[in-house]
């Protein structure tokens, strides 16, 4: 007999892998900082393990901050950050924030001409009969809402400028407003829920405030309606 000309049945190939979504992401890596917390609090592990495991922590929360954005549900800031590391001793935490990327150098890539963004930025104050240096009498810390045009270089100090647009009247004419990067400490793009409270201008008025350090302090801060 000949051989059979009839056709093979093809094997039926398995079910697709159900794609992780950003929430599946968000607790693998939470689970990552734990055990990397919990490994650079354990008085049995070497200092090189630590080390590495400062490096793992670093990164894992860079990642965390990215897809926290992504999420809709903001990014960590500097207390975050603080509360984050409270537990691990202070020589690995200082590893930590050393190698942990700049927010704004991620960020900057992630924004685009015309999208909503806050910034979060240092400003110059004066405190008065201070008798201890708290750092809420040292930094004062603003938060400006506007639409990102670009990053320009100052042509005499060649320092680069966050260029927000506050307002544009109907001949595309911008109420500009102008950072210098280098005392911007968080950037990011406002996510749709966000920006209900993204605040309108208003005007500058003077407000003061008691220190627990000692003293008030007095600050020069824009008006904004939510």
């Amino acid at each position: 007999m000949g051989k059979s000309t009839a056709l093979k049945t093809p094997p039926i190939p398995p079910p697709p892998k159900k794609q992780r979504g950003v929430d599946d992401l968000i607790k693998e890596t939470w689970r990552l900082i734990d055990q990397a917390k919990h490994s650079l609090s354990d008085p049995n592990l070497g200092e090189n393990d630590k080390i590495r495991w400062a490096g793992v922590l670093a990164n894992a929360i860079g990642t965390l901050n990215k897809l926290l954005w992504k999420a809709g549900a903001g990014k960590m800031d500097e207390e975050d950050l603080a509360t984050m590391l409270s537990k691990i001793p202070e020589k690995y935490a200082k590893m930590v924030k050393k190698r942990l990327k700049p927010i704004r150098e991620l960020d900057l890539r992630e924004i685009g001409r015309g999208d909503l963004v806050e910034l979060v930025w240092l400003d110059a104050s004066t405190s008065h009969n201070v008798v201890k240096l708290g750092n809420r009498v040292i930094a004062t810390y603003k938060r400006t809402v506007g639409r990102f045009l670009a990053v320009v270089k100052d042509k005499r100090y060649d320092i680069e400028h966050v260029i927000l647009s506050t307002e544009m009247t109907d001949n595309a004419a911008h109420n500009i407003t102008s950072i210098p990067l280098p005392i911007v400490v968080d950037i990011h793009r406002l996510a749709p829920k966000e920006t209900k409270r993204a605040a309108k201008n208003g005007a500058d008025v003077m407000w003061t405030s008691p220190l627990k350090e000692g003293g008030y302090k007095a600050v020069w801060r824009k008006v904004r309606k939510c």
